[in-house]
């Protein structure tokens, strides 16, 4: 099976599992991820009637699209991880079929049929082993993959029911209302365009970056771990000398340390743009719902 999904952020995933570029550690796409700050929320909050329903419309449809987007981005992050994991999988039935050899070539200076024999089973164990782990891969892809396209699916059907619903009894009231009604009524589409709506697909959009952040930290961990395997295997063969090994340790150590604290940085920068743009928003609301209070007479 090849995988041709791109992680939430651009960066595919032979990019990512290309372990032995992490000279610069998992440093997926930056730009959309630290501009997600710029989350759209610009335009006041309209005070006429029909404007305020389009208003709610394109709240709804902002939510749910984020809602959409946020599925998908979970879902690539866990095949990354599992791409990742099962890379690591890989290396150790390497290091396996290394050290059956390694014994094969001792044992048989004593008894080369049996050690063929023994060799032979081992190797046939290792077969079955690797085999299992492709299968288990293939296995969670498909699900993951089918898990999204169910949620996706579902979520697309939400929005256009929900939407369509209110657009018809909101056009209906809208109607029917005059005086106080109308601007209680409008008075309610805005809270719930806000409220329910809008700061939710706020939320959603920089959760979803966030995550994606938090997802680059544990691919960052288990990309680095397997490195530092991958070292020590060379240093067991005597490939390396114990310096050298010792100096790639730590720089891999060191760089990884050095990641996680931009990535966390820029966690900590994203959650304060998400709480200043709500802030902003609700009291945009607020401003708006007292100008329409003031007409009530």
């Amino acid at each position: 099976m090849v995988i041709k999904k791109k992680f939430m952020m651009g960066l595919t995933l032979t990019g990512i599992l290309t372990i032995g570029g992490l000279v610069n550690p998992i440093t997926l796409e930056n730009t959309r991820v630290e501009a997600a700050s710029n989350a759209d929320t610009s335009g006041s909050i309209p005070k006429q009637e029909k404007e305020i329903l389009r208003y709610l419309s394109s709240s709804m449809l902002e939510y749910y699209q984020k809602e959409k987007q946020t599925v998908t981005s979970e879902i690539e992050g866990l095949i990354l991880v599992e791409e990742v994991t099962k890379k690591s999988q890989l290396f150790k039935i390497t290091e396996q079929r290394y050290e059956a050899l390694q014994v094969y070539k001792e044992d048989k200076k004593k008894n080369a049929t049996k050690a063929k024999q023994t060799y032979n089973k081992k190797l046939s164990n290792i077969d079955t082993e690797q085999t299992n782990i492709e299968k288990n891969f293939e296995k969670k892809i498909a699900q993951l993959n089918d898990s999204q396209s169910k949620q996706v699916a579902s979520i697309g059907k939400s929005m256009e029911y929900n939407i369509s619903s209110m657009q018809k009894e909101e056009s209906k009231r809208i109607e029917m209302n005059a005086g106080t009604e109308e601007i209680m009524n409008n008075i309610n589409l805005i809270n719930k365009a806000v409220v329910k709506y809008k700061s939710q697909a706020i939320r959603l959009h920089f959760d979803n970056d966030i995550k994606g952040k938090e997802t680059e930290i544990k691919l960052l961990s288990l990309t680095t771990s397997l490195e530092k395997e991958k070292w020590n295997s060379q240093f067991k063969k005597g490939s390396i000398t114990k310096t050298v090994f010792k100096n790639k340790i730590s720089n891999l150590e060191s760089k990884e340390k050095t990641e996680k604290n931009r990535l966390n940085g820029v966690i900590s920068t994203m959650e304060k743009a998400k709480n200043n743009q709500l802030q902003s928003l609700f009291e945009q609301k607020e401003q708006t719902v007292k100008e329409l209070e003031k007409l009530i007479k």
